[in-house]
């Protein structure tokens, strides 16, 4: 696991309940983990399933993620439920928290598993 993945991964624990503006979420597991961040299962205080990704937060530059995720709102569109910040250990270090609906499949993963099965997607799938 890269240092960067690890930095976002301090204080994060499964198991641990992030604060966030009158909300709570227990961290279940991570999910997922990329260049610029890291995306926990959770379960929100009504007992729904989330994701939340974590990334640290860059002052220099306007984040247009969670400028877009506000504004958007479509089917087909992952939806932003809430958001956070939480300090970070250094000085100066901020992280962003988005929180999404949580979906448990990849788009890779549903067209792996129709490959190996030599099935084609269903209609209902493709929209």
């Amino acid at each position: 696991m890269g240092d960067h993945v690890k930095e976002l991964m301090e204080d994060a624990d499964e198991g641990t309940v992030w604060d966030a503006g009158g909300h709570r979420y227990q961290l279940e597991k991570v999910v997922g983990n990329g260049a610029f961040g890291i995306v926990w299962r959770a379960r929100s205080e009504d007992g729904e399933t989330v994701a939340i990704k974590k990334v640290l937060l860059d002052r220099r530059y306007h984040n247009r993620e969670l400028q877009m995720m506000k504004v958007m709102d479509h089917e087909c569109i992952v939806r932003l439920r809430d958001f956070f910040e939480k300090a970070g250990r250094k000085k100066d270090e901020t992280y962003l928290h988005l929180v999404m609906d949580f979906l448990p499949d990849t788009l890779r993963s549903v067209a792996l598993s129709h490959h190996k099965r030599r099935k084609r997607f269903q209609v209902e799938h493709i929209r």
